[in-house]
């Protein structure tokens, strides 16, 4: 069943007449990760994917390079807050290693033309990326953690998940079929018109989400 404009086409009596099928953002990028775990042949274990969809889930609504401590990432050199960060406290290195991983990850998985464009070579990034998820690992105490697993397995697969979300990027961005920065948009001012569209999409807003002119 192929999304067309954000319309499912059903198949049934009247084929001829297609059904909307409203789905969440969340929703959403699951179908075209999962379909670019497919097609690449890099399929993920379920904690990764489901751990890959809350970053893109999390980063869509807000600035990519503002943190949960409000810390704007784009400051100074990622290399130098990675050294910041696995100097920081044991209560504190976790967490900024942590948003140094999932930062880079979207960055470069989202956003790899950008990057491009200024001349920033996707590699240090990638470095960046799979060297702070692999210190996030490290940086859990309780070897039996789950946790730990995963952080450490996303450093190892750092690559393979930046080329799954390069698909993922180029489905987003195709001409009116740009959700992420309808999202993005509707996010930041609540307009009724941007939830009208992003339903024509497929993406359902939230329930009771703030909505204004």
């Amino acid at each position: 069943m192929p999304w067309i404009q954000g319309v499912r086409i059903m198949n049934g009596d009247d084929a001829s007449q297609p059904t909307l099928t409203l789905v969440s953002l969340r929703a959403w990028f699951r179908e075209h990760l999962t379909d670019a775990e497919a097609q690449q042949r890099v399929p993920l274990d379920e904690p990764t994917r489901e751990y890959v969809l809350q970053v893109l889930e999390t980063f869509s609504g807000r600035d990519a390079t503002v943190t949960d401590d409000l810390d704007d990432l784009s400051d100074e050199p990622l290399a130098m807050q990675l050294l910041r960060a696995m100097q920081a406290p044991p209560s504190r290195q976790f967490q900024q290693l942590r948003q140094l991983g999932d930062y880079s990850l979207y960055q470069t998985g989202f956003f790899a033309d950008s990057l491009a464009r200024a001349h920033n070579d996707e590699r240090y990034f990638v470095e960046m990326g799979a060297s702070a998820y692999r210190g996030a690992a490290r940086a859990l105490p309780d070897k039996g953690n789950p946790f730990r697993a995963l952080y450490d397995g996303m450093s190892r697969r750092f690559g393979d998940l930046v080329s799954l979300l390069n698909d993922v990027s180029e489905r987003c961005f195709r001409g009116e079929q740009d959700v992420l920065r309808v999202y993005e948009r509707y996010a930041a001012t609540g307009s009724r018109r941007l939830a009208t569209r992003l339903a024509h999409m497929g993406v359902a807003v939230p329930a009771g989400a703030r909505t204004t002119h």
